[in-house]
């Protein structure tokens, strides 16, 4: 007599989710357990991992006829995680359990060969992707507990072995001693935090420090140019340090993307500080804006979602790999397209580019000579394209220290005396975009910047005479105005006066005082 047993699961599209029914069908026939629904070569592999996991805990699978769908049926779907939907479907088919209790609940775990629960990536995502489709329990692996139980309002039950799951849930099997969990390394371990920076170490430099501060303060890219060794690398690891601490919105959402990556996260599974990505200049297209075989998982700049992109020596990234930065920069999403499905993923980030002057990097140099021939410095130079860097909102460019500036004893504020400012300029900024559904003023369009911005007659002038002259195109011209809108909101004023906007062309004119005009 055939039977029906249906168990709940979740599919991913990036950190998009859709609940998946389950279906175990048994019946009369050969022994088999046939998969279907269009699952990935990893989860075609979960019969066999759930037959394993079956005999370990005292059952045996396959004396009759198994047919395991997937519904939607059209939707593909991928991974480990639907290992424990499977067991408990195809057991309590075949065993004549009761049911009542397994569709209401969503199960997402990998199972081991000896019946154990697994941690799986993307847990997060998953649960709350869970939670929005109205489930109010789920069951994860213990090693996934502490970041399962960051969704609110849903309820989360964790094990350690497939036994304890199924008297749970109505089934009858005998206890299996376990013996010590051992936990699955199912992110890379070892991928650490980076040191974050600390503003009072950055002797000298004090355009450049301001210039950080004003990036925090409007959400600003920046790119910063100079000879080796003149610090670039050790601002850049400073801007995390003054940047707002996370809402636990974007906590939620950074660490649902680093999750789905497979990075490490702290003991109660919640990202607190602001993500800084800092790839090598190796890095492929893929790699960088997301993709794979199959359904494409996150690249860096979704994982630096909410926080910083710095990209180290900048020209030495293939042109193909900067150019894919345009549209999240202009959006704050990318789109991945493959055959089987569209994903959408955040990638609302600052980014930072630190480059060298040329290829031997001295010809700013007071110390060496260069050996580069005009040509090398234009080819050098061109990998940063045009379009890319009229995106960039602050171009500095950075010099070697002094030894007098060295040597002086006070070296500014600290990075939380600093932080205190940038959260006072943003907190300004959101009280006038509220409205506009907007955060930072880097966000703001040319027409919303003149709408909202309270700019003098003088100061709306000092943008156009550099648009008329050549100096920055239609675009840089709206984001000089978004960058007086942001000095304007650190020195505390309500309106932009004419100063606001040469410091602004300064910081976007490689350290000009007024640009010219």
């Amino acid at each position: 007599m055939a039977r029906v047993v249906s168990t709940l699961g979740i599919g991913l599209l990036g950190i998009e989710g859709y609940l998946v029914s389950v279906e175990a069908h048994i019946s009369p026939g050969l022994p088999s357990i046939t998969l279907v629904g269009l699952p990935d070569t990893s989860l075609r592999e979960a019969k066999e991992r759930v037959r394993a996991a079956v005999s370990s805990s005292g059952f045996q699978l396959g004396s009759q006829r198994l047919t395991i769908n997937l519904s939607p049926a059209s939707m593909p779907k991928t991974g480990s995680s639907f290992d424990l939907a499977i067991a408990i479907a195809m057991l309590f088919a075949e065993q004549r359990w009761g049911n009542r209790l397994l569709e209401s609940v969503c199960f997402i775990s990998e199972l081991g060969l000896d019946g154990s629960l697994r941690g799986i990536r993307g847990v997060l995502a998953s649960v709350m992707s869970a939670a929005q489709q109205g489930i109010k329990t789920v069951v994860v692996a213990d090693e996934n507990k502490a970041e399962a139980s960051l969704v609110p309002k849903i309820k989360v039950l964790s094990y350690s072995h497939l036994t304890e799951v199924i008297n749970d849930f109505g089934g009858k099997c005998r206890k299996i001693k376990l013996s010590p969990p051992q936990l699955t390394p199912c992110r890379n371990e070892n991928i650490s935090l980076p040191q974050r920076g600390e503003m009072l170490d950055v002797k000298g430099q004090e355009n450049a420090k301001y210039a950080l501060e004003v990036a925090a303060a409007g959400g600003h890219h920046m790119m910063m140019m100079g000879v080796p060794g003149a610090g670039k690398t050790m601002l850049a690891r400073c801007l995390p340090s003054i940047l707002p601490p996370l809402t636990r919105a974007e906590a939620l959402e950074s660490t649902a993307l680093a999750s789905l990556a497979g990075k490490t996260l702290p003991p109660n599974g919640l990202l607190q500080e602001r993500p800084f990505e800092s790839p090598h200049h190796a890095i492929s297209l893929p790699a960088m804006v997301g993709g794979g075989s199959g359904i494409p998982q996150p690249g860096a700049v979704s994982i630096a979602h909410n926080g910083v992109l710095f990209l180290d020596e900048a020209p030495e990234f293939s042109p193909g790999v900067l150019d894919s930065l345009r549209q999240p920069l202009e959006e704050g999403k990318v789109r991945i397209s493959r055959v089987k499905a569209t994903v959408e993923m955040p990638a609302s980030f600052q980014l930072l580019l630190a480059a060298n002057p040329c290829p031997c990097g001295n010809s700013l140099s007071r110390l060496s000579t260069c050996v580069c021939t005009p040509w090398a410095r234009r080819r050098y130079f061109q990998r940063l394209s045009g379009p890319l860097r009229d995106r960039i909102d602050i171009q500095l460019l950075i010099e070697i220290p002094t030894r007098i500036e060295l040597m002086k004893t006070s070296a500014g504020d600290s990075s939380s005396i600093v932080r205190e400012r940038v959260c006072q300029a943003r907190e300004r900024a959101e009280k006038r975009l509220k409205d506009f559904g907007l955060k930072s003023n880097s966000q703001l369009s040319g027409r919303q910047i003149r709408q909202i911005g309270k700019f003098s007659q003088s100061a709306l002038e000092i943008g156009e005479q550099a648009f008329e002259k050549g100096r920055v195109s239609l675009r840089g011209r709206d984001r000089i105005l978004r960058l007086a809108r942001t000095i304007a909101d650190l020195e505390g004023r309500d309106n932009v006066q004419k100063e606001d906007v040469f410091r602004a062309l300064g910081l976007r004119d490689n350290g000009g005082s007024d640009g010219g005009l």
